[in-house]
């Protein structure tokens, strides 16, 4: 028996143990199905609707804001003056 023979057999011995001792291939993933009918788009809700059960709070106008703001100044500053 050569050493080519030998080398022959012993790869031939360790392809056939690995081929056994192999993991299983996986099955294929399936994919979730499409939650949309195929060739519609959604529905986009317009800029000027607001959405349903919405009620939107009124913007304070500037002259509140600048009534409260100026009262908060002059009181701290009358604390500090006296």
């Amino acid at each position: 028996m050569k050493v080519s023979d030998l080398r022959r057999i012993i790869q031939e011995e360790l392809a056939s143990v690995l081929t056994e001792n192999a993991p299983a291939k996986e099955k294929e993933t399936k994919e979730a199905p499409p939650t949309t009918k195929p060739g519609t788009t959604p529905k986009r809700r317009g800029f000027d609707k607001p959405a349903p059960g919405v009620n939107p709070k009124p913007k304070a106008s500037l002259k509140e804001t600048e009534k409260e703001l100026v009262n908060k100044i002059t009181q701290r500053f009358l604390k500090l003056k006296k």
